[in-house]
This record gives C-alpha cells, sequence and structure tokens, in this order.
C-alpha cells in the first residue's frame, strides 16, 4: 500500500500564519493608542496652540464617539463585536481569527476590566484621576492658562503658559498616570487576567465574519 503525502506541515504553516497576524494586530492596536502616539509630547510640547490642541480634541472624539478605553480604538464596532456566539467547530481557526479581527476591542477590554479593579481597589486616587482628565478633555484652553516664576538667570519675573499648551501636558500626565493605576497595581492585573479570559472565551465562541470566512476561502482556492 502506498503511504499518503503528509498534510501536516501545510496546516501548521497556516496556523502559525494566522497567530502571527493575531499578534500583528494586537500591536498595531497598542501602537495606533493615544498614549503610544503623543505622549511623547509631554517632553517636547508643540510651540503652536493650535498644533497642542489637536491631540487633546483627538482624545475626546475617540472616547466619545467610539468609545475608546483609554484612547485605545476599537478595531471594529461594538455592536458588531457583540453579534452572535456558537460553539466552534475549528476552533484553532476561529481564535487567531477573532483575534485579528477584533484586536482593538480585546485591547479595550483588558484595558478596562483593569482600570476598573484598580478603581475598586484605588478609588480616591482613580477617581480623581479620572475627574482631571475629564476637565482636560472638556474645559476650554483659556482656562488652563498659568504663569510660573522664572529664576534670576532667566530674567526674574513670571512667564505665562499657553492654555493650550498647559492643557495637553496636564491631559498626557494624567493619561499616562491612569494606564500605570490599570496595569502596575496589583488589582488592576488581577483585573487584566480576568479580562484576557473573557476575551479568549470571546474569540472562541464570536462567530467569525462573513468577510473574514471570504478571505479564507478566496486564500485556500489559490
Amino acid at each position: 500500500k502506498r503511504s499518503r503525502p503528509s498534510a501536516g506541515p501545510a496546516p501548521l504553516a497556516g496556523r502559525m500564519s494566522a497567530w502571527q497576524a493575531a499578534a500583528v494586530a494586537m500591536q498595531g492596536s497598542f501602537r495606533g493608542a493615544w498614549i503610544y502616539r503623543h505622549c511623547g509630547l509631554l517632553l517636547s510640547p508643540p510651540g503652536d496652540d493650535r498644533a497642542c490642541e489637536a491631540p487633546v480634541e483627538e482624545l475626546l472624539r475617540s472616547l466619545s464617539a467610539e468609545r475608546a478605553v483609554l484612547g485605545v480604538r476599537p478595531t471594529q464596532p461594538w455592536s458588531e463585536f457583540c453579534g452572535e456566539f456558537r460553539v466552534p467547530d475549528h476552533p484553532m481557526e476561529r481564535v487567531p481569527s477573532n483575534i485579528e479581527r477584533y484586536a482593538g476591542n480585546y485591547l479595550s477590554v483588558l484595558l478596562g476590566c483593569a482600570l476598573a479593579l484598580s478603581w475598586m481597589s484605588h478609588p480616591v486616587l482613580v477617581s480623581i484621576a479620572l475627574g482631571v482628565h475629564a476637565v482636560c478633555l472638556l474645559g476650554p484652553p483659556e482656562m488652563f492658562d498659568v504663569k510660573m516664576l522664572q529664576t534670576k538667570s532667566k530674567g526674574g519675573g513670571y512667564k505665562e503658559i499657553g492654555g493650550a499648551r498647559f492643557r495637553l501636558i496636564l491631559t498626557s500626565l494624567v493619561h499616562i498616570l491612569l494606564w500605570a493605576v490599570s496595569l502596575l497595581s496589583g488589582s488592576g492585573r488581577r483585573g487584566f487576567l480576568l479580562a484576557m479570559v473573557v476575551c479568549l472565551a470571546h474569540a472562541l465562541f464570536r462567530v467569525r465574519h462573513w468577510t473574514t470566512m471570504a478571505k479564507e476561502k478566496f486564500k485556500k482556492a489559490m
């Protein structure tokens, strides 16, 4: 009897490729987060008021319109994220495929759960940080006009710092604080791990979108 040619390497390579694509998608969602793209401005904020206002306005839009938790934009609408669920026939295909498609949503869930449990353990700190964050996003730039006392070597007197610039600096500082509390506190890490289990369960039972299925069939046909 002739032995059948092994079909193992090709499916295995396909699965590895799917998991790599899922990892790249998660990395891309993090790199698209507000903290990754804009917190470098904390070290060298722009001198132009409009350039300082733009990142703050972007964060406000993403939070209000896209429900972006801590500035992480969902990859897909939340209505689609909460779609049809069913026990999978091919779990090793479904899980990485869903992670790739909903990477931003999963990262938002992870951070949201971590922040929620951090608030339960440190309610005063997190509440104050969230309140200051809201004021930074909703308050007008003129509200943040401040004057700083200069040393004699710099001429003495007071130096005015534009409201838009100080607003950006304060927003960045509070935003970093919220990320730090969420990821570095013990309760935040527990929330992160709990959310990870929830996200894996979602990736396992969420029926894949028809466009994903169509792309996969097209690749197999090629």
